[in-house]
């Protein structure tokens, strides 16, 4: 006959198990899953690569404006830019057409770019 008695250390080591099986997987899934911080135009992105949450813009202008516009309400909170004279002004255009605000801050050292903050201008009626 089969026995299924289990003891409390066993059936609480294998809810552990069991929870700790599921929550890998999801924390690597957020890990993937994360909002950009960053705006580098191709011709100030480092040579070497870029950094993981770096939205790179290239190609025409045209099309640099769309990008920017696109990801701009993927960002939260503060960010880094890295753009060249021609995309800092068309950021403004971009945050307007995304229906956000976007603070300029101070420069990072070695000319690594501006800290920005950026938030909705949404309004509500409530």
């Amino acid at each position: 006959m089969l026995d299924l008695s289990f003891t409390r250390r066993q059936i609480l080591g294998s809810a552990s198990l069991l929870t700790l099986a599921t929550a890998i997987p999801a924390a690597f899934h957020w890990s993937g899953a994360r909002a950009p911080n960053m705006l580098v135009s191709a011709e100030r992105a480092p040579p070497f690569g870029l950094w993981s949450g770096a939205v790179l813009l290239d190609g025409p202008r045209i099309a640099r404006l769309q990008a920017m516009a696109e990801n701009l309400p993927r960002f939260s909170g503060e960010f880094v830019l890295r753009l060249d004279a021609t995309d800092d002004s068309l950021l403004d255009v971009a945050a307007q057409q995304a229906g956000v605000h976007i603070r300029r801050g101070a420069a990072l050292p070695d000319g690594l770019g501006i800290r920005a903050h950026i938030s909705s201008t949404g309004r509500s009626l409530a």
